[in-house]
């Protein structure tokens, strides 16, 4: 039992230490990742090199396009990852400041601990004008360690809090039933949560996700056309789920609890 706990909170400790020494100082503007840490799989690897080398030529509009094309070879979340954090660097270097903060989104989203993005995106907010999205105390940290873990870490501290719950269940003596008995029931409870918790951070890889792109209010509109009511407005970086899409609109849901309709050019949809 002591052996599950030390190793859990072992665990959680080098995962904090990892995801607060990632943290890099904002870079204006940022610089695109290097060509030793994009590894795409199979084909997308020469799109990959070419895109580094048309970054590196100040030709943001090609290095774009390549990376775009190097998408769906991408093997793996971190492939993924890599891609959308030098798309985001594209995109903020040809003056597009929200889908530059929507594509390092996307980046934390595939995976939470790659270095530059968090950093970018603060600077992103900063130049939209929106808060921090790290507040900086305890509480702020405390979530940065749990937003920093993948959801098959999520499912290994599932396991391992089932196999804590269960250990202080079975073993605990009639004297320690007390106190063991309602320890093993918060562990059962704790596993739930990381359950979910896993399955949350899977759908958010999923790619019908969409981010308000505009760099003011955006209406939301109870049918797609021009005359429609408003019936909400989206914030610029505000998360939404698409929907639908109908020609110069897209349907989303998640501003402010409503269903509407938005431009096209208000939403950036995460590629497939």
């Amino acid at each position: 039992m002591s052996r599950a706990l030390a190793f859990l909170l072992a665990y959680l400790a080098s995962v904090s230490w990892w995801s607060t020494a990632t943290l890099a100082r904002p870079q204006d503007p940022p610089a695109a990742t290097s060509d030793a840490a994009m590894q795409p799989a199979g084909g997308a690897r020469l799109e990959g090199d070419a895109g580094s080398a048309a970054y590196r030529r100040a030709d943001w509009s090609t290095a774009r396009e390549l990376w775009l094309e190097a998408w769906p070879a991408a093997g793996s979340a971190g492939e993924r990852a890599r891609l959308a954090a030098n798309l985001g660097n594209c995109a903020w270097r040809e003056g597009r400041v929200a889908q530059a903060g929507a594509w390092y989104e996307l980046a934390l989203l595939q995976d939470p601990r790659l270095p530059g993005p968090r950093a970018n995106l603060e600077l992103v907010r900063s130049r939209l004008g929106l808060p921090p999205a790290e507040r900086g105390d305890l509480r702020g940290a405390f979530e940065l360690l749990l937003g920093s873990l993948h959801a098959s870490e999520w499912r290994l501290v599932a396991v391992l809090l089932l196999c804590l719950g269960a250990a202080l269940w079975l073993h605990a003596s009639p004297s320690r039933r007390r106190w063991a008995a309602p320890s093993a029931i918060l562990a059962f409870l704790a596993c739930s949560a990381s359950l979910l918790a896993a399955s949350s951070r899977a759908r958010d890889a999923e790619p019908d996700l969409g981010w308000i792109v505009l760099e003011r209010a955006a209406e939301l509109r109870s049918e797609p056309r021009a005359e429609a009511a408003v019936v909400a407005d989206a914030r610029p970086l505000e998360r939404v789920l698409v929907l639908d899409a109908l020609p110069g609109w897209t349907k989303v849901s998640g501003v402010d609890r409503q269903v509407g309709w938005l431009s096209d050019q208000a939403v950036f949809r995460a590629p497939r």
